[in-house]
């Protein structure tokens, strides 16, 4: 499996009604941001109410739940280490909706695996395929990473596209890379999709753009990380996010060279202009820069009308962890608005293995510390 095992958790923080000075010109739909960048830590939320377990499998060592997603009323979970047809680690996808009869409750609405619906054009076998290791749905369409789908080689990755169609869903369109383990990541918003291979080239890695084009899918763009000299086990694209025009692609192994300290990571920001297409347009720096803090771990962004976000999480490998929320505005520019901690003091907590945002009445953030000891 690519992904350390600090993705391979729920998320154990919440951390949201962010008090503080605002930064930037608030607006229609904009709420001013919220930027305590000192003074007391920032409270634990109790907004979210636990509803539902849900629970596909009770075969053990499936992995459910290694990546999820949802929106609306649909969630899809993966479970990249599923037997298939006896066949070990091949993988699936379940997805699951919400029904308010009586409920509101969440049913089993379909399960996706490499056999059933066999995807147009895939004729490999289908063990030790991971299919699941990464997920993401928006509205009626639906990408899957499997970064071992070796059709021709073992060193390889395809991801595969879903569309909801009639109330089942069906499959539309595949992609491969013949080198590392494409579909590591993948991110989805609207007609653009996103994925990554952070093994490929010796783990330099690769991120793809696609987009629909109403019944298919087309490879549109390919990137490499877009500035200095990329040094091998670096990872660029070990985290993606999308949203609106704005693509943000994490780099947590990233060195400046070889002599200088490993893992300090990088995060670049891409934004599509007029004609669809996305171009590098800056890269965010980790605020503390020292070995194993593997910053750009994980990312997410937000595309405002007008304030964008960019949330980084730097996890630390031998420390507490941080996560750093960046804003952009035309009258305030570039800037760091945010440092979110660990609010357990448990070291070695990974607080920033995942972030995550989300913004509509009030700006939410969620940050994974797998490392966490209650006290």
């Amino acid at each position: 499996m690519l992904r350390r095992f600090l993705i391979l958790v729920l998320l154990l923080t919440a951390l949201s009604t962010m008090n503080g000075a605002s930064h930037g010109s608030p607006a229609q739909g904009d709420d001013p941001l919220p930027v305590p960048l000192a003074g007391p830590r920032n409270p634990i939320a109790s907004d979210f109410v636990f509803t539902q377990e849900l629970v596909p499998t009770l075969d053990l060592g499936t992995f459910v739940g290694y990546s999820v997603d949802i929106d609306g009323d649909v969630a899809v979970v993966g479970a990249p280490l599923t037997y298939v047809n006896n066949e070990p680690f091949s993988g699936a996808v379940y997805i699951y909706r919400r029904t308010f009869t009586p409920g509101p409750v969440w049913t089993l609405e379909q399960t996706l695996t490499l056999a059933s619906p066999t995807p147009t054009g895939f004729t490999g076998d289908i063990d030790n395929q991971q299919f699941g290791v990464s997920v993401a749905i928006d509205g009626t369409k639906l990408i899957v990473g499997a970064p071992r789908a070796a059709i021709n080689s073992p060193e390889q990755g395809t991801i595969f596209f879903y569309e909801y169609v009639g109330g089942t869903w069906i499959f539309r369109s595949s992609f491969t890379v013949l080198d590392g383990e494409f579909g590591a990541d993948v991110a989805l918003d609207g007609n653009y999709a996103v994925a990554s291979d952070p093994a490929y080239d010796d783990y330099r890695g690769l991120v793809k753009i696609y987009s629909f084009g109403g019944i298919t899918w087309s490879e549109v763009q390919t990137f490499t990380q877009p500035e200095g000299v990329a040094l091998s086990g670096t990872s660029f694209g070990f985290g993606l996010a999308l949203d609106g025009d704005i693509l943000l692609v994490g780099q947590p192994n990233w060195r400046e060279s070889d002599t200088a300290p490993s893992d300090t990571g990088r995060a670049w920001i891409y934004r599509k202009g007029g004609g669809g297409t996305f171009a590098f347009d800056q890269a965010i720096e980790a605020p503390e820069v020292a070995a194993s803090n593997v910053f750009g771990l994980s990312v997410d962004v937000y595309d405002g009308v007008f304030e964008d976000l960019f949330f980084v999480g730097m996890p630390t490998t031998f420390g507490l962890g941080k996560a750093f929320m960046f804003a952009e505005t035309t009258a305030n520019g570039f800037q760091l608005i945010n440092t979110l901690g660990d609010l357990s003091g448990s070291f070695g907590s990974a607080f920033g293995a995942v972030v995550a945002i989300d913004r509509q009445d009030t700006l939410r953030a969620v940050v994974a510390s797998p490392g966490a000891r209650l006290r």
